[in-house]
């Protein structure tokens, strides 16, 4: 399988550095039966370097990934002020899963600056405590290759949007809560 083009980050000609932005409002979301849930919006997120990065409609996701003992006093893993952040970071993180050379395309670091910098402008209050508690538990994930049925389909259609919207539309059907 190819890595779909919309999905790497890009830098336009003139980039505006320095100036990190979200460029969607927050998503909707379709909670699935056997957990986490569908990104039914595109996500779109320029870095303070001025690249410019997605997360694709359809992406299965779990919302903000932090371990059960912070679960007791964080908000929601789905609350609708962080699914931006959640969403590109899961996407960032699953691709490393799935193209052996999206580590050389993109860092780690970058990653995990796109996370902080998000939620320092959805969640200003909270933004260093999500970051650590991510990050903390980011690199064993980061290691781990995990090969998801629903991700493989997800990536199969990501760069057909036709197609990609009929997929969205048979898994909504098939497993949302």
């Amino acid at each position: 399988m190819k890595l779909p083009e919309i999905l790497i980050p890009y830098r336009p000609s003139d980039p505006k550095v320095g100036a990190p932005c979200w460029f969607t409002m927050p998503p909707r979301i379709t909670m699935l039966r056997q957990g986490g849930c569908l990104l039914r919006d595109d996500v779109v997120w320029r870095c303070r370097k001025g690249w410019y990065w997605r997360a694709i409609r359809g992406l299965p996701f779990d919302g903000m990934s932090y371990p059960w003992p912070q679960r007791s006093w964080l908000p929601d893993r789905y609350d609708p002020l962080t699914l931006r952040e959640g969403a590109l970071h899961d996407c960032d993180f699953a691709l490393n899963d799935y193209f052996p050379e999206w580590h050389e395309i993109v860092k780690l670091f970058d990653i995990n600056v796109n996370l902080l910098d998000g939620l320092k402008m959805s969640r200003p209050d909270l933004a260093h405590a999500f970051y650590i508690t991510v990050k903390l538990c980011g690199y064993p994930v980061w290691a781990h290759k995990s090969r998801e049925k629903l991700m493989l389909q997800w990536l199969e259609f990501v760069g057909k949007p036709e197609q990609l919207d009929e997929w969205i539309k048979g898994v909504v059907k098939d497993q949302a809560v």
